[in-house]
């Protein structure tokens, strides 16, 4: 299985990450810095995760943490579909 993460990117006021799964967008994380969350979206089956952050944190560590946390829920829906 080959996971691949964007960068951020900005669509006007929205940041958000996709990654894809086998070159298939399979995943998308919104960013909202302003209140301190992050939402990793399923396309598959539209289930959705919501994550709270330091809003203090540097912008590539929380680019690191989300992409691991993505990694995660990706090996946990292969586990228990």
């Amino acid at each position: 299985m080959n996971i691949q993460h964007s960068n951020q990117l900005n669509d006007f006021l929205t940041f958000y990450i996709e990654t894809r799964i086998d070159g298939t967008l399979k995943y998308e994380t919104l960013i909202d810095y302003l209140n301190g969350t992050y939402e990793i979206i399923s396309l598959d089956n539209k289930k959705s995760i919501i994550v709270n952050f330091d809003r203090g944190k540097n912008e590539k560590i929380l680019e690191k943490e989300i992409k691991a946390m993505v990694e995660k829920t990706i090996k946990e829906s292969l586990l228990h579909p």
